[in-house]
């Protein structure tokens, strides 16, 4: 069973990449971007600073099928974050990218802004 400690170092690595991505995801030119392409160069380019946990990770463009990702039995059931959306949004925009084994989007509107984050299967 993980400690205390533990659980609180994994809840704060969430908020950081829940943070580093509603601000990273909206400034890609996703119409530029290839599927598998690395986000790294964007992210240099931007002037961001990813969590460090990401650190040595690859980060890459993943098309959007644009379906609500499905369960993968108990232990690969999606988690989803979510926050107020934006006000001046038109639509509903969604945005993913591959980190390891974990497809990640951000799907905003002016209700609301929520991260989906999917452990696939291979």
């Amino acid at each position: 069973m993980p400690t205390y400690e533990e659980v609180e170092t994994g809840i704060q690595h969430v908020q950081e990449l829940e943070a580093f991505l509603h601000d990273f995801l909206p400034r890609l030119p996703e119409k530029e971007l290839k599927d598998g392409e690395d986000l790294l160069p964007y992210v240099t380019r931007l002037d961001l600073h990813p969590p460090g946990f990401l650190e040595g990770s690859e980060l890459t463009w993943e098309a959007c099928d644009c379906k609500s990702p499905e369960p993968n039995g108990d232990d690969h059931r999606p988690l989803v974050l979510m926050r107020p959306g934006h006000p001046d949004a038109v639509g509903l925009t969604i945005k993913c990218v591959r980190w390891g084994s974990w497809k990640i989007c951000v799907e905003c509107c002016w209700i609301y802004c929520r991260v989906v984050l999917t452990h696939l299967r291979f």
